[in-house]
């Protein structure tokens, strides 16, 4: 691995300290509210901050924005907040939020919704906290280029050709959209991307026929929201394996005795990195003392795809006992820590091989929507298939053939596989990616420093200026879509930005 060198900021001659964010989802709300604390603790007052957003609203992007209340969170709302210095904040907002308060109190499982309206408000407080500080402007306009100066500073142009000028940016983009993997792209009834299913849904009559491709959350919240509208036309979910996530069991605390950072870091001093073989080693340990196996509950080969019978087992495994799920949740924390010291090709082995099984058991259904899939199942309107051959348009008509050779019609195709791994497909990416400012993780997204969230370029070198953070950084981290992991690497970020903007402005 070549070493990498900090590039360092050239000095600011125009007084005031520019800060630029591209993208307005939560991410961005977790950075600005961070600065915001760093600024004003320094009494810092040479600072100004843009936000760019390509849509209409800035704080929930594409995950929390206005949808049916059936669209929910997979993570209980005590650990939700997106403040770093306060794990309570969403659940002191919800108290103060008397309707809100009274959802909580019936599942802690909440709509999405709510979680965007909280971030809406969090943004819009920290900005005014902040204003005699670090004045804060919002572009409501789509970023398609940056280019770096020979000053140091950024040129960043919006799509209605205008040029703003910045001395540090973060990419803060959000997901990709999904791969096109059967080329449906333009054709009718076929939807690209499910969120927001109260706009996408919309067009889909009430006794049509309906396939998910996909059978993980963004699957079951479709399936959901079309029950919730009142569907009455059958359902297939079909993915390569044709099973749906776990089901959220019990996650008290658990305290590992074995996979500890302590142990991890013993192979690191000896061989200097962390091998999957150490991991898993470890792994089996914790299982094996918890008289579990692991193989078993994380990659068992054995279970078929997914049907009433095999679900009420898992709704009751959920219920009654789910003492996997609460070790799982402590050496998925401690994985998120040490992820960096993992060989690349390490990551890629278990990315292309484990991944997909280890998320099926890590990002789980809360109990409620199960529940709700569960009657699905068993009223039959759902069905669960596994792996796709082909699917061909015909008329009005999509006919999708499986590998076991059975033939489904259908009406509307909804893609609900997850956004795509390659970055080159977004415009703006593209052209940096182009000019070497930024280069791909062969993991997916963008290479990044694992503790400044800055750029890796294609020479190697990080860019202390130009940071990335959450989807187009998930190669460097193990699971970007923890919201936990998305506030501390914010947090940093907004660390780093005070040390480049106290640097440049002495």
């Amino acid at each position: 691995m070549p070493a990498l060198e900090l590039v360092e900021p050239l000095q600011n001659t125009s007084g005031t300290y520019s800060v630029a964010v591209v993208g307005g989802g939560s991410a961005t709300v977790s950075f600005v509210k961070s600065l915001v604390n760093r600024v004003m603790d320094q009494k810092i007052k040479k600072v100004k901050l843009t936000i760019f957003e390509k849509g209409i609203t800035v704080g929930p992007g594409l995950p929390y924005q206005d949808d049916f209340d059936c669209i929910r969170i997979n993570v209980p709302a005590k650990a939700m907040s997106i403040c770093s210095r306060n794990t309570k904040d969403f659940e002191e907002w919800l108290y103060h939020k008397k309707e809100y308060w009274r959802l909580y109190m019936e599942s802690e499982f909440l709509p999405r919704r709510v979680f965007g309206e909280y971030l809406s408000e969090t943004l819009c407080s920290a900005i005014e906290r902040g204003k005699d500080y670090i004045p804060c402007e919002i572009i409501l306009k789509k970023v398609i280029d940056i280019y770096k100066q020979d000053n140091g500073r950024y040129e960043i142009l919006t799509d209605d050709g205008q040029h703003f000028d910045y001395d540090f940016v973060l990419l803060a983009i959000g997901v990709m959209k999904p791969d096109d993997h059967y080329q449906l792209m333009g054709e009718s009834g076929y939807i690209h991307s499910p969120y927001p299913a109260k706009r996408t849904l919309q067009n889909i009559e009430k006794k049509e026929t309906v396939t998910l491709i996909g059978s993980g959350l963004a699957a079951v919240d479709m399936a959901l929201a079309l029950r919730f509208k009142g569907h009455e036309g059958k359902i297939f979910m079909i993915s390569r394996n044709g099973k749906l996530p776990a089901v959220r069991g019990q996650d008290g605390p658990y305290n590992t005795r074995f996979y500890t950072l302590d142990n991890l870091y013993r192979f690191f001093e000896k061989d200097g990195y962390v091998s999957l073989r150490h991991a898993v080693r470890l792994l089996r340990k914790e299982f094996k003392a918890a008289e579990l196996d692991w193989r078993e509950i994380l990659f068992n080969k054995a279970e078929r795809h997914d049907h009433l019978e095999s679900f009420r087992a898992k709704l009751n495994e959920s219920v009654t006992e789910n003492p996997w799920y609460e070790i799982l949740c402590e050496i998925h924390a401690v994985t998120n820590r040490f992820w960096k010291d993992v060989p690349g090709e390490h990551k890629q082995i278990f990315i292309q091989k484990y991944q997909s099984a280890y998320i099926n058991k890590k990002a789980p259904i809360p109990l409620i929507n199960a529940s709700q899939i569960y009657s699905l199942l068993r009223s039959k309107q759902l069905q669960i298939l596994g792996g796709i051959q082909s699917i061909h348009k015909r008329e009005r008509k999509f006919y999708v053939k499986l590998l076991n050779r059975q033939e489904i019609t259908c009406d509307h195709i909804i893609n609900t596989t997850g956004p795509s791994m390659d970055v080159s497909k977004n415009a703006l990416l593209k052209n940096l990616l182009t000019r070497g400012y930024v280069t791909e993780d062969i993991n997916g997204g963008i290479r990044v420093d694992f503790e400044s969230g800055s750029v890796i370029s294609k020479d190697d070198r990080v860019n202390s200026t130009l940071c990335a953070i959450g989807h187009i950084a998930n190669g460097t981290y193990f699971f970007i879509n923890s919201l936990e992991l998305i506030v501390h690497i914010a947090d940093r970020i907004a660390e780093r930005c005070m040390t480049v903007l106290t640097e440049s402005t002495l």
